[in-house]
């Protein structure tokens, strides 16, 4: 990236709703996993990453006090932070800082939010591919200044986790569509799993979608007049820890992604390529028990190594494109998954229901109160798994539900006229519910949606 003129420091914000992919965005700008994905919490400050002498973390706390710790980890865990500050040695970092800044739980951004992100040389909004472009997203960023969309870039994360090129094709038009207006470029982002190790690998970081927001950032940084600073962060709510039970697994509140590496000196070049946590509420729907992938480890990683090999274990070689599950399927009107997703609130014990299409993990509707982007992706593996290990039992590949019991609730998926292209998954509490009553409820309800479209 360009150098800042002295004195001043180009700023990035990268911001988005809760475990949107955040972290993995700041890290793969650095090209070192620094920031940790927010693991048990259900909140987080915003953290402001710049160059230092030598690593350091420091807490700006609610009462206006600067206090030095152990390390981000640390920081995290306290309850009266309302910035966190990190400070790098590495030295394509001098003159910029990098601030990424979790959307408020309120609908309305507060006024030191907007000024902050409007004092930004780039902004990067991340929204999750499975999921691109929520609503209540569009109703953060309208809320911005206009000016600012010049130099706004949306970054699509998880794109990895896209099953084939047709699924990234269809979001891609979908947010040329609907999103392009907002932002000057939209960049899918591939940053996680063992990509985060790798990020030193020119080729990985490239692939990554690394190159071209360094690239943006330093045709943004060329053309932007030196910004004033930033001003100081609201208080913000206390972090409440989360004790993670290992089975099944944790509460739908997930963190926000892995961790940063070194911005080089590249060419500008504008090419173009996981809800805000939910008010407190009596019940929270448990994700549905199946294993965990690995986290990446936090490390530090090797500065980059000019004309590094690729590295052999990532194949990115395009797959033909598979024909769309969803394009001609007449299930896929997303008011009658409402209106079925909404009869569904009266039973008894009821937690969280939603709708969604298992290709691609997209949440159709929802009703209650969960974490619905990992409800979804959960849901969908699960029953792609079931789906592959059917043949091997039975020799019939035709799901009609599945019902997972946990200590505190049931949990039940419902395969849409028997075919794996949409799905419903209904939450209830084993205190006050009926598995059976349910069963019957969210059959009824996928038939409903049936009835519903092609009647």
């Amino acid at each position: 990236m360009s150098e800042a003129e002295p004195g001043h420091s180009r700023r990035i914000v990268v911001a988005g709703e809760f475990s949107s992919g955040k972290s993995s965005v700041v890290n793969l700008l650095l090209r070192r996993p620094i920031l940790l994905p927010s693991v048990g919490l259900t909140d987080r400050p915003q953290i402001r990453v710049r160059h230092g002498q030598a690593p350091g973390t420091i807490v700006h706390t609610q009462d206006g006090a600067r206090q030095s710790v152990p390390d981000l980890d640390a920081a995290l865990r306290r309850t009266d932070v309302a910035e966190i500050e990190v400070t790098t040695p590495i030295t394509t970092m001098t003159g910029f800082e990098v601030i990424e800044m979790p959307a408020p739980r309120s609908d309305v951004l507060p006024a030191d939010w907007i000024a902050t992100a409007s004092a930004a040389d780039m902004f990067i909004w991340c929204t999750i591919a499975s999921q691109a472009w929520r609503l209540s997203e569009k109703e953060y960023v309208t809320q911005l200044p206009r000016t600012l969309r010049d130099r706004a870039v949306l970054a699509v994360t998880r794109t990895d986790l896209l099953r084939t090129p047709a699924d990234l094709d269809k979001i891609d038009k979908r947010l040329s569509r609907d999103a392009d207006a907002f932002f000057q470029d939209i960049v899918f982002v591939r940053a996680g799993g063992q990509r985060v190790a790798q990020l030193h690998d020119d080729v990985v970081w490239t692939k990554s979608g690394g190159e071209t927001l360094v690239s943006l950032a330093s045709t943004f940084s060329a053309a932007a007049p030196a910004p004033a600073p930033a001003p100081a962060p609201a208080p913000a709510a206390p972090t409440a820890a989360v004790v993670e039970d290992p089975a099944p697994l944790p509460e739908t509140k997930t963190p926000d992604d892995p961790a940063p590496t070194e911005m080089p000196q590249v060419e500008a070049v504008a090419a173009r390529q996981e809800t805000p946590a939910p008010e407190e509420a009596p019940a929270v729907a448990e994700p549905l028990a199946m294993p965990e992938p690995e986290a990446a480890p936090a490390v530090p990683l090797p500065e980059p190594v000019p004309d590094a090999a690729p590295s052999p274990a990532l194949d990115d070689t395009p797959r033909p494109a598979e024909p769309d599950p969803a394009a001609d399927d007449p299930v896929a009107d997303d008011p009658a998954f409402a209106e079925a997703l909404a009869r569904l609130k009266d039973l008894p014990g009821f937690v969280a229901a939603c709708a969604v299409e298992t290709e691609t993990a997209s949440c159709i509707a929802s009703e209650g109160t969960a974490d619905f982007n990992e409800l979804c992706s959960r849901s969908a593996f699960f029953l792609r798994l079931q789906m592959m290990a059917l043949p091997a039992v039975s020799g019939d590949t035709s799901i009609e539900d599945i019902v997972v019991s946990t200590r505190k609730q049931f949990q039940l998926l419902r395969a849409i006229e028997s075919t794996p292209r949409r799905h419903i998954v209904l939450i209830v509490s084993r205190d006050g519910g009926n598995l059976a009553q349910s069963r019957i409820a969210i059959r009824d309800a996928g038939r409903n949606v049936v009835n519903t479209v092609q009647g």
